[in-house]
């Protein structure tokens, strides 16, 4: 869920599917056989890609990462992680893609926006949550 403010009002609201990429796999994998080599979900970035997201997509075009706000556990077998990226944070993007990243860089899951990118300025805010459901 995505919700996008322009001088502190809502002006779209989005909620739609992600695909988690081939690297979700190998992050999984790490945590489950206890390896520190791969970390949770830690950054959300966003890139300038209008590309429709792939199994094999492991990175963001020209990302910008940003620590996610916060994790809880809304249903069991699934996490919702909590993004923003304020005002003064990738001004001059054109925001066509999300990533959720592991702290190594990995990226787990990726989502492309369907119409048009996001123009970023200090006028515009995102706030929103990502669900990971198994």
């Amino acid at each position: 869920m995505l919700d996008v403010y322009r001088g502190g009002r809502l002006v779209e609201h989005v909620d739609e599917s992600n695909l988690v990429v081939v690297n979700a796999g190998v992050i999984l994998a790490g945590l489950l056989g206890g390896s520190i080599a791969a970390p949770g979900l830690t950054q959300l970035g966003v890139g300038t890609s209008m590309i429709p997201s792939d199994y094999g997509n492991t990175t963001l075009t020209n990302p910008y990462l940003r620590p996610l706000n916060a994790a809880d556990y809304p249903v069991l077998g699934s996490v919702r992680c909590a993004f923003e990226l304020d005002a003064e944070e990738a001004n001059g993007m054109s925001i066509g893609e999300f990533g959720l990243f592991s702290a190594g860089g990995l990226l787990f899951a990726r989502k492309y926006r369907f119409f048009a990118p996001i123009p970023k300025d200090a006028s515009t805010s995102l706030r929103g949550t990502w669900t990971i459901a198994f």
